[in-house]
């Protein structure tokens, strides 16, 4: 299944680049490029989310 983009969805996707390493900004502009989501694209960007907040975690 895929969900057509909008400049909306570009926005939240550029806002989360704010707390992403820059391995996670890749993946963010990466799919922010993109015309469809998938539901690949929306674990992806989960993962690079959540991946930044323990790396954090672990670090404090």
């Amino acid at each position: 299944m895929e969900w057509k983009s909008t400049e909306l969805d570009r926005k939240r996707l550029a806002a989360l680049e704010e707390f992403a390493s820059e391995e996670g900004k890749s993946v963010l502009r990466n799919i922010s490029s993109k015309n469809l989501f998938s539901i690949d694209d929306i674990i992806e960007i989960k993962v690079s989310i959540l991946l930044e907040l323990f790396r954090n975690a672990c670090s404090n």
